[in-house]
């Protein structure tokens, strides 16, 4: 006998399963980094270092010169011209007027009655010993005043030849000189000295 196997009954067809592929994962951007913030950095500015001027040497005081000393002209003392004997004198000499028409000082040399006093007592000096020894000989011209007592004051020697020999000497023979009382002023001598003797003149 045949036997017909049964149709089984139709069932449900089976599911046809697709396969899904899975997407693909996105790549993950990461995100990029901010930046840092620069920091505000103030530049250093070096201040230039001040050169204290080096202090310049004081200039030397330069010596001052010395005044030239102008030589003073020489005072003109007034000459007295002495006559021999007791004739009047002389004794005011006149200064030229000058050009502007302005007198000068006139030197006066005053004296008693005007007339020249007479010698009463007149010792020589000595002979300085040294200077006989060797046989030096000289003049020496003197100019003194007499006081009204008659004694002799102001002496002065103008000049010696030689120097510093026999002024001493006269010096100390004129204190004990003697004239009349009569005041005179200037009056010039000559004294000399020789090995045989001395002498005055004047």
């Amino acid at each position: 006998m045949l036997a017909f196997a049964a149709e089984e009954p139709a069932g449900e067809p089976e599911p046809v399963v697709e396969e899904v592929t899975p997407p693909e994962p996105e790549p993950v951007v990461e995100p990029e980094p901010e930046p840092e913030p620069i920091p505000d950095v103030k530049p250093i500015i070096e201040k230039p270092i001040e050169k204290k001027p080096e202090p310049k040497p004081k200039p030397k005081p330069k010596p001052k010169p010395k005044p030239v000393e102008k030589p003073k002209p020489p005072v003109e003392r007034p000459q007295l011209v002495l006559n021999k004997g007791n004739d009047q004198k002389n004794l005011n000499p006149t200064a030229k007027p000058s050009d502007k028409g302005e007198d000068k000082p006139v030197a006066t040399v005053s004296s008693g009655e005007g007339k020249e006093p007479n010698v009463v007592r007149q010792g020589l000096p000595v002979y300085p010993q040294r200077a006989k020894a060797v046989g030096i000989e000289g003049s020496v011209k003197v100019r003194f005043d007499v006081d009204a007592d008659g004694r002799v004051e102001n002496v002065e020697i103008l000049s010696a030849d030689p120097k510093n020999v026999f002024e001493r000497e006269i010096k100390k023979a004129m204190r004990q000189w003697r004239y009349e009382k009569i005041a005179y002023k200037g009056k010039v001598m000559t004294i000399d000295f020789k090995i045989e003797g001395i002498s005055t003149s004047g």
